[in-house]
């Protein structure tokens, strides 16, 4: 840590690129209960000095080191009974004095260095030690490691690996080198061939999942499990199974051995899982056109049953052509047919009679339907008819019929809309002969290829450009003939006439 814990005795000078950025005088900024700049630079390791607890015997943060959320982790100093033992400076400021201070006779040497002076060199002997085994760390990963690496000391609990008296804890140079990543017992160091699953180290049994879980360099290696197979009159086989690549396989057990054909028994001869199947015999039965039918019974428990000739297969709804189509012994009753109607697009138009829900009809009847041009969409065309002509549908009921009028999905490309009514045309001229005053003429975005004359007091207003359901404006109208207006006035109140 760089803010000295000998505070009354040290200083330094703080630079910058070169530049001498300011000087740290003796016993400048004093001791407090926070760690200081720089060391609580987020780009530096805060270290703080532990000792050996003295009378106590208890490894502890030193009196004097600096703690608080910057601390990284604490290393060995003094402050206890003993102090760091290191070669002694050399000139006239030196620790080992020779004198009464209980040190070492060769002044050269002395046990009583300490401080975070000592803790910190300390600390960056670890870190080149971690940077020598992996050169390529980042500064993060090497706080990283010794933060992991650190043993737990001193009385207080930590909290996500921490506290604020002791940072990480002290550090550990066999741990931060060779840790036990997983809590196992065992290391790297110590043949933990994935220090990172606690399930796999060399005291571990070996499973089937494909890993080294003792780490003994074979994968999945003599690992057999008995195995039963077979159904019916071969259950209870027996076999063995292999582990390859975390896979159970290779089972030697055959589940067919000692299966013979089926037969009506109420056994499972041939070991598929299913007694008495694929044993049938022929069968026949029906009246009418159904007459003939034909089928099969099969075993089941032992016994032939479950007989699959259908009486009614081939039955058709009856209808009149003198056979029992339904197969119930009687010829043409109750013939009845239903007739659906419908529009599409829904809306458009209207049916007469209205058959939406089903019209009910005796055999042969005909029916006649009629299709309303409503809300200004143009008719197209019939379906499901047995003849048509324009609007008209006329369909025989020999059956159950489904008819469909077909409307433009968009209305007559102009229309009168006056006071009571809104009446619609094919022909812009046709509009115009039928509005009165005040009525409003308006028409979509439509080419009329017709010649217009307007002979009428009455002043006509034209709205153009309208889409299919006369909502939105969208376009132009466009006329493709002369327009000739010998009376009266026509107002374009919005959209665009072009006349080609």
């Amino acid at each position: 840590a760089w803010v000295s814990s000998e505070q009354d005795y040290d200083f330094f000078d703080f630079y910058v690129n070169g530049t001498l950025y300011f000087h740290y005088t003796n016993g400048q900024y004093g001791h407090n209960n926070d760690v200081g700049y720089p060391a609580s630079n987020p780009d530096t390791i805060a270290v703080g000095a532990s000792n050996d607890g003295g009378i106590s015997g208890l490894e502890e943060r030193s009196y004097y080191s600096e703690f608080g959320s910057a601390l990284d982790v604490v290393a060995p100093s003094s402050g206890g009974v003993q102090g760091i033992t290191t070669t002694d400076r050399s000139g006239m400021v030196v620790y080992n004095t020779g004198g009464s201070n209980n040190d070492y006779a060769n002044l050269n040497y002395t046990k009583n260095f300490g401080g975070t002076s000592s803790a910190t060199p300390l600390v960056a002997g670890i870190a080149a030690d971690i940077i020598a085994d992996n050169p390529s760390l980042t500064s993060a990963q090497v706080r990283t490691i010794l933060h992991n690496g650190a043993d737990k000391i001193g009385p207080y609990a930590y909290s996500v690996g921490r506290n604020d008296f002791y940072g990480y804890g002290r550090v550990n140079l066999f741990n931060s080198l060779c840790p036990d990543g997983d809590g196992d017992g065992y290391t790297v160091c110590a043949n933990d061939c994935d220090d990172g699953n606690p399930a796999i180290n060399p005291a571990a049994s070996e499973v089937c999942d494909n890993l080294d879980n003792d780490c003994d360099g074979t994968i999945d290696e003599d690992l057999t499990q008995p195995t039963t197979c077979g159904v019916g009159e071969c259950s209870g086989n027996t076999g063995e199974e292999t582990c390859t690549a975390g896979v159970w396989g290779n089972d030697t057990c055959d589940p067919f051995a000692g299966s013979t054909a089926e037969v009506c028994d109420n056994l499972d001869n041939d070991c598929d899982g299913t007694s008495d199947e694929d044993l049938t015999q022929p069968t026949t039965c029906g009246m009418g056109e159904c007459s003939g039918n034909t089928g099969y019974e099969t075993c089941t428990a032992g016994v032939w049953g479950n007989d699959t000739c259908d009486p009614l297969a081939g039955a058709t709804a009856e209808v009149c052509d003198n056979l029992d189509n339904n197969c119930d012994g009687t010829i043409d009753e109750g013939l009845q047919y239903q007739l659906t109607t419908s529009v599409t697009p829904a809306g458009t138009g209207s049916i007469t009679p209205d058959c939406s829900t089903g019209c009910i009809y005796d055999c042969l009847d005909t029916a006649v339907l009629t299709a309303i041009e409503d809300n200004g969409y143009p008719f197209n065309l019939w379906t499901g008819c047995t003849s048509s002509s324009n609007n008209i549908c006329t369909v025989t009921m020999d059956d159950n019929e489904v008819s469909t009028a077909e409307f433009d999905s968009c209305r007559y490309p102009t229309r009168v809309s006056g006071e009571s009514m809104t009446s619609y045309y094919s022909l812009l001229q046709d509009s115009l002969d039928s509005a009165s005053a005040n009525d409003t003429i308006e028409t979509r975005m439509y080419s009329f290829s017709e010649t217009i004359s307007y002979n009428n007091t009455a002043e006509i207003i034209l709205k153009a450009g309208y889409d299919c359901m006369y909502s939105t404006i969208t376009g132009t109208t466009t006329v493709i003939g002369d327009i000739t207006i010998n009376n009266g006035s026509i107002t374009i109140e919005s959209g665009t006439v072009e006349v080609e």
